[in-house]
């Protein structure tokens, strides 16, 4: 039975992919390093330390990955000062789930003082009762830790608990956890996401969601 429902935050309840992939282009382009979506796009929900390996093995360079890390959360933190939008449907959703007694958290690899800037600047903090970022976990995402943490915050078993997520990745970490997902066709689509137990175009799909949980 569904009592904790986990989500990621960035291309699931934030409409933030696109930004992470200009915030990477550009950096890069300043040590002479051009990338394309495409190129990037494996690694959505992987550190970016790993995309870094990525380019260094693929072109044969050197890039200083904890330099390029700390010049991409300066930049993202003078954003997070700002709104960043969640997608349609999010708070209508999570008020749904609140009713329903249902448990809320989010388990993400975004730094944590960015998530909380995020909840509180589009008004959704109070739903949450836990939230778990970067610096929180030791493993990260397809590792399963994040998700088995939140649940252990939560007072819950894994299996109780739906995922929702946008990512390869994401969704992997969720089922290896042992725990329903719900993927959401915001970065890859149905075809790619296809290990989740529900694929659903966005969370504005509320009925269909719902439905998926009370059967669960």
């Amino acid at each position: 039975m569904i009592i904790a429902a986990i989500f990621d935050m960035d291309g699931t309840l934030a409409d933030s992919v696109p930004m992470h992939f200009a915030i990477w282009k550009k950096i890069l382009a300043g040590y002479g390093v051009q990338i394309e979506y495409d190129e990037w796009k494996p690694f959505i929900g992987k550190l970016g330390d790993i995309f870094i390996k990525h380019l260094e093995d693929e072109r044969g360079i050197s890039l200083n990955s904890k330099k390029l890390i700390d010049e991409k959360r300066a930049v993202i933190k003078k954003i997070y000062v700002q709104k960043i939008d969640i997608f349609p449907g999010v708070k209508e959703l999570l008020q749904t789930l609140q009713d329903g007694g249902c448990k809320l958290a989010i388990a993400s690899s975004e730094w944590h003082n960015h998530i909380i800037k995020f909840l509180s600047l589009n008004c959704i903090e109070r739903y949450f009762s836990i939230v778990l970022g970067r610096e929180d976990i030791k493993n990260h995402k397809p590792d399963p830790d994040v998700y088995l943490r939140t649940a252990k915050k939560l007072g819950v078993n894994p299996m109780d608990c739906v995922v929702f997520e946008d990512s390869i990745v994401g969704v992997e970490a969720a089922k290896r956890a042992g725990m329903k997902c719900i993927a959401i066709e915001t970065t890859f689509s149905g075809k790619e996401l296809a290990q989740a137990d529900l694929v659903v175009k966005n969370l504005g799909e509320k009925e269909k969601i719902m439905e998926f949980i009370r059967k669960n």
